[in-house]
Parts: C-alpha cells; structure tokens; sequence
C-alpha cells in the first residue's frame, strides 16, 4: 500500500508526504502523470518534490480535497503491484569530460585522488529521483557516499549549460546556463532540455531524462 500523508500548508494547498521507499520515485511519478493527464478544474497546479507532492486547489470546501487524496491513494493502491514489478527505466548514457573547476577541491575533502573521484563518479548508474531547480534538471540518487561534498556556502552567479555537479548526496547536469551552488567536476555536451520542444504538442520532449529513469556518466577525458 503507497504510504503517503497530507496536509494543508494553506487555505487551497496541500503537502502529500511520501513515505521512505524503493518505490517511492514511481509513486510521486504515477501520481503526477495521473494529476498532469487528467487535470480536475480544481487543480490550479502542483509541483513533485523529492518525497512530496504539492498540490494547489482553487477555493473548494475542505472535504472536497479530501475525496481528490482519497482518490489518487486508491489509483496508486491499484497501482502498487505494478509499480513494485515494473521493468527499470531508460537508461541513458552521459559523456563527460572531467574537467570541473571544484574537481580538485572534492577530491581533497574526500581525500582521494582526482582520478579515483572520476571512478567512483562514472562506476555508478543512477537513478532520476526527480527533476527540479530548473527545466530539466536532474537529481540522480546512488553517488558514493565517500563523495558525498556539500553544496557551495555561496552559489556561483553562472554555471555553464552542460555543467556535471554534486551537491550533497546527489549528482546532477545543469541543462541550462543559471546560478547554482552544485560542486563542479565535469561537463558534457549532450542536450538536457530543447526549449522549443516545450510549445509542441508534447512538452515532456523537451526534457531529455524523467523520473525512473537511470543514467551512466562515460568517461570522455579528465584532461
């Protein structure tokens, strides 16, 4: 049974919090496909978060929300063995170069050389968790923990489009130029978001990765 609570975080908005699970990402995902392919009129809009899902509802009475919960925990309930059993997902492959400006910097906290940071990086496949911060940006769970680095204590006012990054236990690519306080290692130049695809009919074209999905970093060069 998917295990998540709510609550009102405002007069028309609610929180649902996901409990601690494999298929937790599945859940969140099934959830919002469900909410973005079939939208009731009183949903104004939501957001997936790493483990919840915002909500925002036009001014309905209380018990009104409550039978929309209802219903999306009966769609997952129905949902549940399909969810546990179904196949992993894409798996994509990212080149990178390592040649990050915080490579060096990583690899002192961690007291490691630079060359077994680059092996422990590109030694995983990790798991798309989410996709946040900015259009497709990818949050990919399964870094070694001894590689774990804190997020920068100031964010750099630019990062490249391109940027390979990790920032606590997640590593990440930044698909456009922005701000971001993500340690630099590496950088690729596949394509996360195309910006025009987002008018077209099907605007999930625009983003390259997906929650579920899995992706392996290719060594191309740490010169």
């Amino acid at each position: 049974m998917p295990a998540f609570s709510w609550s009102f975080i405002g007069p028309h908005v609610i929180l649902l919090q996901f409990a601690d699970s494999p298929n937790r990402p599945a859940q969140i995902q099934r959830l919002s496909d469900l909410i973005q392919q079939a939208p009731p009129p009183e949903v104004l809009d939501f957001i997936p978060g790493y483990d919840t899902l915002l909500v925002e509802f036009s001014p309905v009475p209380a018990i009104q929300i409550d039978q929309f919960v209802e219903r999306w925990r009966t769609h997952l309930n129905t949902q549940a063995t399909e969810i546990a059993n179904s196949p992993p997902g894409r798996l994509h492959q990212i080149p990178v170069r390592y040649d990050g400006p915080d490579l060096p910097r990583v690899a002192d906290q961690a007291k490691l050389p630079v060359s077994e940071i680059i092996r422990l990086h590109q030694s995983q496949i990790y798991l798309v968790h989410m996709i946040g911060f900015c259009p497709g940006f990818p949050y990919l769970l399964g870094l070694p923990i001894s590689i774990h680095t804190p997020r920068l204590s100031s964010p750099r006012p630019s990062v490249p489009a391109g940027s390979v990054a990790i920032g606590g236990e997640f590593t990440g690519v930044y698909p456009i130029e922005r701000p971001g306080g993500w340690n630099l290692i590496g950088s690729t130049t596949t394509t996360l978001f195309t910006p025009e695809k987002a008018l077209g009919s099907n605007p999930s074209q625009a983003i390259l990765l997906h929650p579920g999905d899995r992706v392996q970093f290719i060594v191309l060069s740490s010169d």
